[in-house]
């Protein structure tokens, strides 16, 4: 019987910890930040696949558990963005915010390292009717101790 109290004890509190730690990134707490990051490790990019459809990947991650990426579009020609959780980050959890016009957050938080190379997600618009403009405007990481990881 205490085993099972335990047991739960330590499940609520790990849930607990995997919100905070998810607000947190929604809200911008964490390290750095990078316009158009360039990196050798942990690099993370953003490249149009159609018209409509940008894919955002990951390559040379290591040892990542959290990431905080906020992306920018042109509001006036582009709208209702949709965002899918890619392979990269298969069983972590995404939490995507686009609430904001011409702004898209993305939390990505997983209790198993991100490691490898491959699309994190993939954004649609619904409508574009216009040059596209989109780019990534900060991106921040965390491994799963929850210890920000420098962008290099």
């Amino acid at each position: 019987m205490e085993t099972s109290l335990n047991y739960l004890k330590l499940r609520k509190y790990f849930q607990t910890s995997v919100a905070m730690v998810i607000l947190a990134l929604m809200w911008g707490c964490g390290g750095g930040s990078a316009s158009n990051v360039v990196v050798s490790k942990n690099a993370v990019s953003i490249s149009p696949s159609s018209s409509s459809e940008y894919v955002v990947r990951g390559d040379n991650m290591e040892g990542v558990g959290g990431i905080d990426l906020t992306i920018s579009y042109d509001s006036t020609t582009m709208s209702s963005p949709t965002v899918t959780q890619g392979g990269l980050i298969s069983g972590a959890l995404m939490a995507p915010n686009v609430a904001t016009p011409g702004t898209i957050r993305i939390a990505v938080i997983s209790t198993k390292a991100i490691s490898g190379s491959g699309q994190i997600a993939t954004i649609s618009f619904a409508a574009v009717t216009g040059p596209a403009k989109v780019s990534i405007t900060s991106v921040s990481m965390i491994d799963t101790s929850g210890v920000t990881i420098p962008l290099t």
